[in-house]
Order: structure tokens, then C-alpha cells, then sequence
């Protein structure tokens, strides 16, 4: 028996405000986007407008993290 494992993705477009460029980010959760252009972690904000905010501790990267890859 083969068990799927889902993994959603989001594109949209904004500013980094860590490369200040127009980009693609990509998210991996509701709130954490990467920068395609410069490869920054960001977290989305959003109180009447959306803003991405760095993600606070530099030494902190996204990762994959699959518990059961094989069920």
C-alpha cells in the first residue's frame, strides 16, 4: 500500500525588502515565502495591506520536513 504525500505550494509576486526588487516569491506555508531572486526567507504580514518581513533570526532557514516518508 503506497501512501501520498501532498506538498502545496503557493507563487505570488512582491517586494523583498531584503533585495528591494519587484520578484516571485514562493510559498511553502500560509505565512513563509522565499525570494526567488535572493533566496530570503520572508514572513507574510498582513494588516489592511500584505507586506513580507524578513524572518527575524538570520541563522534561521526554511526546511522540508517530511515525519513518514514511507507511511
Amino acid at each position: 500500500m503506497s501512501k501520498e504525500t501532498t506538498f502545496h505550494t503557493q507563487i505570488v509576486t512582491g517586494t523583498c525588502p531584503e533585495c528591494t526588487h519587484n520578484t516571485i516569491l514562493v510559498g511553502f506555508s500560509n505565512a513563509f515565502y522565499r525570494c526567488t531572486n535572493c533566496g530570503s526567507d520572508l514572513e507574510q504580514k498582513v494588516n489592511g495591506h500584505i507586506k513580507y518581513m524578513p524572518i527575524k533570526d538570520k541563522n534561521t532557514r526554511m526546511k522540508l520536513r517530511v515525519d513518514d516518508w514511507d507511511g
